[in-house]
């Protein structure tokens, strides 16, 4: 967030010495981070420091997947980003000073911290969903992700009682509470049936394909498919430029083909076609925006999608990256490309799940010069087997002589392993196959 969108927002109303303690204790206990540090906006916070502090635990957690539990961790974070330039040996210091305060001061146990703070941010993101709530319905849009959000924020701090469900006489609507999770459709009706709906809200899915397989035309499938059920998608391209996405988006929704929107952009009949959609009580709409690959990471999605739903006044219930395998783990990481795969993905994943939120990304898949009869499994992914780990759907693009196959590999949540197709491609529409 930039200073004049933070400029737009109240600051938290706490008092500094509390900050120090809160922030600290934050710092060096991820589940108090899960609880309470996830839900707080950093640049809200009233002092630098804490601020700084915070901004490095959840930049921790969107590669990890989880806070740090060491406030070592944190200053060696910030450390890091002193060689960037935009940290300087004074900021590190001062929190480190933080730290010792809270330190001399006495943290309070965590279910203090959150009786004090857990409030305040219900209170704020309640009003935050009722002023999207009020938009969307001048707008004549549905009003469910706006009870989403608030049923969402009505759990901010509350899980430190659950301590798990037992086989006892309320297991049954546990188990219930399990299947009736939202699913959204990809629009591929055959594999949308096979797999109960779609895929499941607080998930992250991926197509596994070859070069030219139509990986990035599968994204676009599932994107304007979100958009037609009502779904507002937030594309992050690292493939290919905002323009070529768009256009492909465009053919997608409206049946021209990208040859033809490609001669003439501003043509009358696509224009319409797309008012039409715009005006639909039911469209979602799809924002995309261009990312440097190896050096964005999960945590510049993430704040990315944040400042576009402030702006907008739009919740991005789904993401989609173009794809993933050209995220970076952290700006300065040493790691190898192996690890780097399981850190990015399980990043993604947690950011997905924490903020029931669908995520749709796309992998490479080793494969040699000829194209060959044998259908595409999760052994064939390139780079790190920790991708498809971590995924929680995982469907590979099997194209031959023009004819799509796809192959549910894996379905964490269902059953899983079976074929749909094959179907004619449909790539000069935007569509992965003809409907």
């Amino acid at each position: 967030m930039n200073h004049a969108a933070r400029n737009q927002q109240e600051l938290y109303e706490i008092h500094r010495g509390f900050e120090t303690l809160m922030v600290s204790a934050i710092c060096e206990n991820s589940k108090l981070y899960d609880l309470l540090g996830a839900w707080i906006d950093h640049e809200l916070l009233p002092t630098p420091k804490a601020r700084l502090a915070l901004r490095a635990c959840k930049s921790i957690a969107s590669e990890t997947g989880k806070g740090p539990n060491s406030q070592l961790v944190v200053l060696q974070r910030i450390r890091r980003w002193i060689s960037s330039g935009t940290v300087t040996q004074q900021e590190i210091e001062q929190v480190n000073e933080m730290f010792e305060d809270a330190d001399d001061a006495g943290i309070p146990p965590i279910d203090e911290i959150i009786t004090e703070m857990a409030p305040i941010l219900r209170r704020r993101g309640e009003r935050g969903a009722l002023e999207r709530g009020l938009s969307a319905w001048q707008k004549r849009e549905s009003l469910i992700p706006v009870a989403e959000d608030i049923s969402r924020v009505s759990k901010i701090g509350l899980h430190t009682a659950n301590v798990g469900d037992c086989l006892d006489k309320n297991v049954h609507t546990v188990i219930k509470a399990s299947h009736n999770v939202p699913k959204l459709a990809t629009g591929i009706v055959d594999l949308d049936t096979l797999l109960g709906g779609g895929a499941k809200q607080g998930t992250l899915s991926m197509w596994m394909g070859g070069s030219g397989d139509g990986k990035s035309m599968a994204l676009v499938q599932v994107a304007c498919a979100a958009a037609l059920q009502g779904k507002s998608v937030a594309f992050a391209t690292l493939e290919l430029p905002t323009g070529e996405q768009l256009i492909r988006i465009i053919a997608n929704l409206t049946g021209f083909t990208i040859d033809a929107i490609n001669d003439d952009p501003s043509c009358k009949a696509v224009q319409t076609a797309l008012d039409d959609l715009s005006t639909s009580y039911n469209f979602g709409n799809i924002l995309v925006k261009e990312f440097e690959p190896y050096v964005t990471t999960v945590g510049h999605l993430r704040d990315w999608v944040k400042d576009a739903e402030h702006e907008i006044g739009t919740r991005f219930e789904v993401v989609v990256v173009d794809y993933a395998d050209k995220l970076a783990a952290d700006l300065s990481s040493e790691r190898k490309e192996y690890d780097t795969g399981r850190v990015v993905y399980e990043g993604f994943r947690h950011y997905m799940h924490e903020t029931d939120r669908w995520g749709w990304t796309a992998s490479q898949v080793v494969r040699g010069q000829q194209k060959s009869n044998k259908i595409l499994d999760l052994t064939d992914v390139a780079d790190s087997i920790h991708k498809i780990r971590v995924a929680d759907l995982v469907i590979t693009l099997n194209l031959l002589n023009h004819l799509m196959t796809l192959f549910a590999a894996k379905v964490r949540r269902g059953k899983g392993r079976f074929k749909v197709g094959p179907y004619e491609q449909d790539f000069a529409t935007g569509r992965l196959i003809k409907v």
